[in-house]
């Protein structure tokens, strides 16, 4: 089995990206799915295939963030930066998100791509070819029409100026229609600390309450179907 596969790649992904940002001294907090396992299963949610690690954007510069994401691709791991809104780290199956939360009339905005649409769903794919060319890969087991659009979508996007593409590109995006999370700031101006996987991370303080919000009063209850659109912080 690929060790970068189901819950112990989950794991050792978490203690490399980990090691990377208290070297770095980031402040950051588990968050989203991440955060309902370690408090209410003591442990990753059995069907998890992601991480998911909050932090404040203008408490790490942009220079810090691309410093960070070359010293991961040290790992091995495939990095996708978006300086203003996140960073994705892949390994295997199983990938982390750094969510980077901006301050605005009293809320934390994350200008996530949230596509409302089929539209938006595939222009958020091709911003991101734009951005980082190859980080979309086929494995072998996909078919030979999939391997071939991804080596073209590459090719073309090599060959294309990045800023102005990516520019048009966003301009459709935000025609379509997309949503970003908001939540209040409140919840993540003070912390608590867990032992989560033999390590020891921030949470958001009281963090039933924010869960609450989140996810509803019955997020105690696992449930394998929940859907993004359900999201207390989606607005």
């Amino acid at each position: 089995m690929n060790k970068h596969n189901g819950l112990n790649g989950l794991r050792e992904l978490l203690l490399n990206v980990k090691e990377v940002l208290d070297i770095y001294k980031v402040h950051y907090w588990l968050n989203d799915g991440t955060l309902l396992g370690a408090v209410r299963d003591k442990g990753f949610l059995p069907w998890e295939h992601d991480i998911d690690l909050g932090m404040w954007v203008d408490d790490i510069s942009t220079e810090k963030k691309e410093h960070i994401a070359n010293v991961l691709r040290s790992y091995e791991y495939r990095v996708l930066l978006f300086p203003d809104m996140y960073m994705t780290v892949t390994a295997g199956n199983v990938y982390l998100d750094m969510e980077f939360y901006g301050r605005k009339d009293g809320m934390a905005v994350l200008p996530q791509w949230l596509p409302v649409n089929k539209a938006g769903k595939y222009l958020g794919y091709i911003r991101t070819i734009l951005m980082a060319p190859g980080y979309y890969r086929a494995d072998k087991s996909e078919s030979v029409m999939k391997h071939y659009a991804l080596n073209i979508s590459n090719g073309i996007a090599t060959m294309l100026p990045k800023k102005a593409a990516i520019g048009i590109v966003e301009r459709l995006y935000r025609k379509v229609g997309h949503k970003e999370w908001t939540i209040p700031a409140h919840y993540f101006e003070n912390f608590d600390v867990i032992e989560f996987q033999g390590m020891f991370f921030s949470i958001p303080a009281n963090p039933e309450r924010y869960l609450a919000f989140r996810y509803g009063k019955d997020w105690r209850t696992p449930n394998p179907k929940w859907n993004v659109k359900n999201d207390g912080g989606i607005g």
